[in-house]
């Protein structure tokens, strides 16, 4: 095919692109083997002496280019974008609020600097953590001065603040301030106007349909997502299709094709309508605050039209390097941002697609061709498809089983779906359409929490099949790029067939892992949770106390285990943050069923209540248990249960006839030992956890059976003469952290 002929300019800024963000986002290493090439590239016309001299000059140009963008990367990203690095003691900080959030617990400023130190060059983008501070008089638009320090975004297991903020245009989070004063109250800037129109018509859509279908309505058109439940997100995730709530490419293409084909009904002639196409470009990108896959899309089409207005010619491929090109010159820090790089494959999937089917147009009308038409939208989303699908894997470790068939059946529902919230927009106020809407965005919502219900909608790609078809695949259609192709209907089934294969392994992995019963402890930091897998189902016991960093170290645990979802999610006590974890496990993983302790004071009954509300919200059951009742799943059965509100907490699970019991240390105390006693009496497996410490040496001895398991953390508290006793009887476990295992 070599997409990349007669195409030099295509060529040139796909070798900046590459080198630049190489270069930005790879470590040490990377730069040498990046340096390396460089060089290698200069070299090979001297050693080389039969090549041409335009083959060398292309060679020293592919050095040249290498290196600049290189150097370029440097310069931004090592001299200057990373504040912290610049700035590593007390700074004098000078600037305006963009933003601001304040809430009971913590107060925060995103601050555009105007100067630091009254240094050269110190305009930055950056998150002010207030504290104590007295913030009574600072709005948008105000600007501030204090003393600070600067300090970089530390990633954990649970959350890469890094990468998040990166993308995001932030330098440095400035923290310990002091001496803040209020320098100047001027007006709220254009940007921020636009951005509270736009969340006003996103208002609009909510009030005058409903919660769900004017959120969805609203992220579609105007990507606003303050109104869209965790649940929608996790549906569209889960199938394959969340590029679609992010606003992309997509929607614009959507909007301003409807607007086109409005305008030639009009009869407006092709030049006027192109004109148009760029105005409406401009716009829709300014109302949505200028996303980057959205500038991506905007900029083809701007180009687009300019290149036909001047020599009525297009070039998709060397349009989509440009645009992205010119985001990165504008916004260099994008290189971090996971939905540019998204929308930049998946178009140009679809543009390799497209050039295979503008070179077979002249091909007689066969049966085949006639064929292969009609499922041209199918190949062109496996083309969308293949360029993202390594990109998914590194950023997720999943991929949706049905995204194929869910793209190629959501596309024109959502096409609708937007066309009429946009005559909508214009025409509220004298022709009430609300109930379409609603009636419209909820058969979407059915449709895909249907097909995301489904329990492997949802696959594992950590596997080693998986991950090589993966890498074929990627290979192979990049290929495209770079070689004549002769055979492409030939070449297309190929790539359609590895993809499926993809998919398919990566499916029959997940189903596989979860043929197999496990019982698994795991203590860490005092964070505790059992998990119990069988072939039919998947339950989670969390032990530890609700919060929201316990709840996103949960699901980075889920994904460790490539489990996607869950039967049954069990919460063995209340927090004030309670309702808040709830809906972040349940934004990040399919929940089928939450169990919850019976209420026994006031304000868990007032906590109990707030549950509920989640109940419609993410479309799940909210199960409360009773003390001492008997839960009865498919495979396992767990019984009797002991919780007081004090926390302490017992169960024990059965399954094959062999019991597991757990049991929080303070159950040992007098007061429910003789409880502790009876859940422990037959178990194979006895595990006393590291929740509820015993404060003093208690002396309780139970002569469990010689051949039991005892799994204790040392710092439950047990008396030295009970700890001698077992593990001179029984066989002990007593790491500190667990992973029991039992198949």
């Amino acid at each position: 095919m070599k997409v990349f002929d007669k195409r030099p300019l295509s060529l040139i800024l796909c070798i900046l692109l590459g080198a630049f963000v190489f270069f930005a986002s790879g470590d040490k290493t990377v730069r040498i083997v990046i340096i390396s090439l460089s060089a290698a590239l200069a070299l090979i016309p001297i050693f080389l002496k039969e090549l041409s001299k335009s083959q060398k000059l292309k060679l020293v140009l592919c050095s040249f280019l290498v290196l600049f963008a290189s150097l370029l990367s440097y310069l931004y990203f090592d001299l200057w974008y990373y504040a912290d690095n610049r700035f590593d003691e007390k700074c004098e900080i000078v600037g305006t609020v963009e933003e601001f959030n304040f809430d009971k617990s913590t107060k925060t400023l995103v601050l555009s600097t105007d100067s630091i130190n009254e240094k050269a060059f110190s305009h930055y983008k950056i998150k002010v953590l207030l504290e104590n501070n007295d913030t009574t008089n600072i709005t948008i638009g105000t600007k501030i001065g204090f003393t600070a320090n600067l300090d970089s975004f530390e990633s954990t297991a649970d959350f890469d603040s890094a990468a998040y903020y990166y993308s995001r245009g932030f330098s440095a989070s400035a923290s310990n301030i002091e001496n803040l004063t209020v320098i100047e109250q001027s007006s709220e800037s254009f940007f921020y106007k636009i951005a509270q129109y736009r969340k006003s018509l996103s208002r609009k859509l909510v009030l005058h349909s409903n919660s769900e279908s004017g959120g969805l309505l609203s992220a579609l058109l105007l990507g606003e997502r303050e109104f869209l439940s965790g649940q929608i997100r996790l549906d569209f995730s889960r199938i394959g299709i969340s590029h679609i709530l992010a606003l992309s490419g997509m929607h614009l293409a959507i909007l301003c094709y409807g607007f086109s084909h409005l305008l030639s009904m009009m009869r407006v002639s092709k030049k006027w309508r192109k004109l148009s196409e760029i105005l409406f470009a401009i716009l829709y990108m300014g109302l949505t605050g200028f996303p980057v896959s959205v500038m991506r899309s905007g900029l083809m089409l701007i180009i687009s039209s300019l290149l036909f207005l001047l020599a009525s010619s297009k070039d998709s491929l060397t349009n989509l390097f440009l645009s992205v090109t010119v985001i990165i010159l504008i916004q260099p820090y994008s290189v971090f941002d996971i939905s540019l790089w998204l929308s930049a494959f998946a178009t140009l999937g679809i543009v390799i697609f497209s050039e295979l089917t503008e070179k077979g147009s002249c091909e007689p009308q066969t049966h085949q061709n006639v064929f292969l038409t009609f499922l041209a939208p199918i190949l062109s989303s496996v083309f969308a498809i293949s360029s993202t699908v390594l990109l998914s894997h590194i950023y997720f470790k999943s991929i949706s089983l049905v995204s194929l068939i869910s793209t190629f059946v959501f596309s024109p529902i959502i096409l609708v779906f937007m066309y009429i919230g946009t005559f909508y927009l214009f025409t509220a106020s004298f022709i009430p359409i609300g109930g379409i809407i609603k009636a419209f965005g909820n058969v979407i919502i059915e449709l895909a929490h249907s097909a995301s219900s489904v329990k492997f909608a949802l696959v594992s790609t950590d596997f080693w099949l998986t991950k090589a078809l993966i890498i074929i695949s990627t290979l192979f259609l990049f290929f495209f790029l770079v070689l004549d192709i002769k055979r492409k209907k030939s070449a297309t089934v190929i790539l359609s067939v590895l993809l499926i294969a993809s998919i398919s392994s990566a499916g029959i992995y997940t189903a596989t892992k979860a043929r197999t019963f496990d019982f698994v402890y795991t203590e860490n930091d005092e964070r505790e949770r059992i998990l119990m897998k069988s072939k039919s189902e998947t339950t989670l016991i969390e032990i530890s106390t609700p919060t929201k960093s316990l709840s996103y170290e949960t699901l980075s645990y889920l994904e460790g285990k490539d489990i996607l979802y869950l039967d049954n999610y069990f919460i063995t006590n209340y927090s004030n943050n309670v309702i808040s974890s709830i809906e972040i496990m349940l934004s990040g993983i399919y929940v089928e069923n939450i169990y919850v302790p019976a209420p026994k004071s006031q304000e868990h009954k007032l906590l109990y209540s707030e549950i509920l509300k989640l109940k419609d919200r993410y479309r799940i059951k909210i199960i409360p248990y009773l003390e001492e009742e008997m839960l009865a799943f498919s495979d396992f059965t767990v019984f009797p249960i002991f919780y007081d509100k004090n926390g302490k907490f017992a169960m024990t699970a059965y399954y094959d006839d062999q019991f597991y019991t757990y049991l929080t240390a303070d159950m040992l105390r007098y007061d429910t030992a003789s409880t502790a006693l009876n859940i422990m009496n037959g178990a194979k497996t006895v595990i006393i956890g590291a929740k509820g410490h015993l404060s003093e040496n208690y002396k309780f001895i139970y002569k469990l059976p010689k051949d039991t398991k005892l799994i204790y953390n040392k710092k439950t508290g047990l008396a030295e003469e009970i700890l001698d006793y077992y593990e001179n009887n029984i066989t002990v476990d007593p790491s500190g952290s667990i992973d029991l295992y039992v198949e």
